[in-house]
């Protein structure tokens, strides 16, 4: 089957089913990649298309992000959807989601790591450590870093993080974070309890890097899974762009 038969079929799919639920990462998916962070904003276009999807009778949307909620808040927090930040570990639901709650309560003590990324910044001009409530990331789009040279860093990580956390490469980002701790806690918060194959809500799920193969991979078998740029094994769905995913979006409505 054709990719544009493929898209068709989940398009006619998600509009068909009764209730719908996107989870939909944010850098790399909904917003193109940014030199830093900071400059990937969500434009009028962006949040005009999430908030008429957050209205659509029968659809709830959740952005699942590795942001903090500081940061993922300040850019959708007016927004009537569900956010998932700092890989799971937070969410506020998309119904009655006023406040934020813990998905995962860990005590992880960082400091070691800490000191291996602010070393490793100093050593590679353009790098930057990012320090948030539960977790770390190293940022190094900006920065000179080899394979090798990566490499080293993430076995000085692993030993120094020990087995109670996970390193996980990103695009450009390596994230430090406790173990357990993943996109699908929010998939898994928000699913039907009781697991039901006749469920009438259609979910459909996109990412664009390997941080976000823990959600799709916690999705119910009938789910529509997705990427954007990069093709992850075993998904359905690819769309070359932010753009073309938002424009599929749109149909939706």
């Amino acid at each position: 089957m054709s990719g544009d038969a493929v898209l068709r079929d989940a398009l006619l799919a998600l509009r068909a089913a009764p209730r719908r639920r996107l989870f939909l990462d944010y850098d790399g998916t909904l917003v193109d990649l940014a030199a830093q962070p900071e400059l990937a904003l969500a434009d009028a276009d962006l949040i005009d298309l999430l908030r008429a999807l957050a209205r659509s009778p029968g659809t709830e949307v959740v952005v699942v992000s590795g942001r903090a909620r500081a940061s993922l808040g300040g850019l959708l927090g007016a927004l009537p959807i569900g956010l998932s930040a700092e890989h799971g570990l937070w969410l506020r639901p998309p119904v009655g989601g006023a406040s934020w709650r813990a998905l995962a309560d860990p005590a992880l003590d960082l400091r070691a790591v800490v000191a291996i990324l602010e070393h490793a910044a100093r050593r590679h001009p353009g790098a930057r450590v990012e320090r948030k409530e539960r977790s770390l990331a190293f940022h190094y789009r900006n920065a000179d870093l080899d394979d090798d040279a990566l490499r080293r860093l993430r076995v000085s990580l692993r030993v120094a993080a020990g087995p109670d956390a996970t390193v996980l490469d990103g695009k450009c980002v390596i994230d430090v974070m406790p173990r357990g701790v993943g996109k699908r806690l929010a998939m898994a918060a928000l699913q039907n309890p009781t697991n039901r194959p006749n469920d009438d809500v259609a979910v459909f799920a996109v990412g664009d890097d390997t941080t976000d193969l823990s959600l799709l991979d916690a999705a119910p078998p009938k789910a529509w899974l997705a990427t954007v740029g990069t093709a992850l094994p075993r998904r359905t769905l690819w769309f070359a762009a932010p753009a073309n995913l938002r424009a599929f979006l749109r149909q939706l409505l």
